[in-house]
């Protein structure tokens, strides 16, 4: 074995929890960065200069984030609950979803949305190429794309200033108010979905008697080169 020194980095320490901290001891070299071997000829003035020695970088998680995916699916029955179905089975976080026909009455199209990483994205494309029904998927996230969420609000809003500074609010948010009755109002909002929860909060205050969203729908825009499929089938209803 040749004349050696081993070297480890100081960033090691900063991580390393001994008997004395209070904490549970983590084994040193899972936390530290590198172990070097350098010659002994080396001067000890620079041993422990940067350019001597490297700090690994350690992996970032991939992030959770919302993606927005569009299925085309024939429209036969039972095609919905079959995907959800399957989505669901598998704990996967669906936080919304909508579906409806397409310009093709044979076709619908899914909108949902799944939050997870990067990973949950590909698995969930690997089980929808399993469904036959399915004919084509598109991460819509991925690229630039328009989204819209519709909302529909029965609030609170007796005769008076309550119910001028509701309609100022519907008007700054650019809705529209659909329906009067004697004690409340029906509102309707669509936008993207942090405008939509924005007014439900302004609304809070002045009581919510019921509500109800459609789900984000989206849609690539035209000047999008290529869309990101996902999984693309000619296959399309008889």
């Amino acid at each position: 074995m040749t004349h050696a020194q081993v070297l480890i980095s100081p960033l090691a320490f900063l991580f390393y929890s001994g008997p004395c901290s209070g904490r549970k001891s983590l084994p040193l070299l899972d936390l530290s960065a590198k172990i070097m071997m350098l010659p002994r000829s080396w001067p000890a003035n620079q041993i422990f200069q940067p350019n001597h020695y490297k700090i690994s970088a350690f992996p970032m998680p991939n992030t959770v984030q919302r993606h927005v995916l569009s299925a085309l699916v024939q429209n036969v029955p039972g095609v919905l609950a079959h995907i959800s179905g399957m989505l669901a089975s598998r704990g996967y976080n669906i936080d919304s979803l909508a579906v409806g026909e397409t310009e093709d009455a044979h076709l619908s199209r899914m909108t949902f949305v799944v939050v997870g990483d990067d990973s949950v994205l590909e698995q969930v494309g690997k089980q929808l190429e399993k469904i036959v029904t399915v004919v084509q998927v598109v991460d819509v996230s991925s690229q630039d794309y328009v989204e819209r969420d519709l909302l529909l609000m029965k609030v609170k809003a007796p005769a008076g200033n309550t119910r001028s500074e509701i309609r100022e609010l519907v008007d700054i948010f650019r809705g529209k108010i659909v329906d009067v009755g004697p004690e409340e109002i029906m509102v309707e909002i669509s936008g993207r979905e942090n405008k939509v929860q924005a007014f439900i909060e302004r609304m809070r205050p002045y009581g919510i008697s019921e509500l109800v969203r459609t789900g984000r729908i989206a849609m690539v825009r035209s000047a999008s080169d290529q869309q990101a499929c996902i999984r693309s089938d000619n296959r399309a209803a008889s």
